[in-house]
Order: structure tokens, then sequence, then C-alpha cells
């Protein structure tokens, strides 16, 4: 059923990314997931870059930031990844070693000082911890 759903989720994300593109008056729009934006009008995803700097007229430092394109994230080549609560780019996704798609959430917790969420990896026998989009634990479930 999750799988079925994440598929789902996944599908109507794409089809609107294609709709965006198909008309002129959305060409420009931008969406932003996990501190990253998506531009869909020039296929571009960019991260954020700190700048900063010194106001010699009135004497104050400043900073702040700006989009610049992402080197490790190609818009054509990149996946959305939807799990528990959390959306990552699959350039990001915490779990390496194994197929995403044979992935199963067995349990999401949200809570004021806590966001884990257990998954489980049916082909290597395993439960993964993802806590906060990071890889924090696994367990060994073999036998």
């Amino acid at each position: 059923m999750q799988k079925i759903l994440l598929s789902l989720l996944i599908s109507i994300f794409f089809y609107s990314m294609q709709h965006c593109q198909s008309k002129t008056e959305t060409m420009n729009k931008r969406f932003e997931i996990e501190g990253r934006q998506i531009d869909t009008a020039k296929q571009v995803v960019y991260c954020q870059e700190m700048v900063g700097g010194y106001d010699e007229k009135t004497g104050v430092n400043w900073d702040g930031y700006k989009y610049v394109p992402c080197e490790d994230i190609d818009y054509k080549t990149t996946n959305l990844i939807f799990m528990g609560s959390s959306i990552t780019f699959k350039e990001y996704f915490p779990i390496k070693t194994t197929d995403i798609s044979s992935l199963n959430i067995i349990q999401h917790s949200i809570g004021y000082s806590y966001d884990y969420t257990a998954i489980l990896s049916p082909l290597e026998n395993l439960v993964y911890i993802v806590w906060n989009n990071c890889y924090s634990s696994q367990i060994d479930i073999k036998g």
C-alpha cells in the first residue's frame, strides 16, 4: 500500500511539473524543497550560497544568501523521494546501499524534538532509522 501511495505521489508531482512547463503563464514557477529551489522554466535546481560584506557608508556588516545552480543535482535526472513526512532529492537520500523501490516505511514518528522514520529493506534484512533526513542507524533482522 505504501509503495502504491509513494508511486502515486511521485507521479502526481512529475505530472504537475510537466503541466507547469506546458503553460506559458506558469513557466516561471519556482518550488522550494529542502532548502533547494526548483526552477521549472530553466530546468535548474538551485542551492543557497551565503553572501555578506561590509557597507563602508553605514559601517554595518551584512549577510544573507543567494541561489546558485547546484552542482550535485541534475534537474533532468534527479527524483524526489517521499519518506514519512520528508521529501528529499535522490542525491541526498541517506540510504545509499539499497534499491529505493524495495524499501517500506514501517514506522514514522513526529514529535516536538524528534522526527524519525523506520524503513525496512527486505532485500538486505535491515531496518534503517532515518532521523531528520539523515541516516541514523540500522538494525540487522536476519534470522
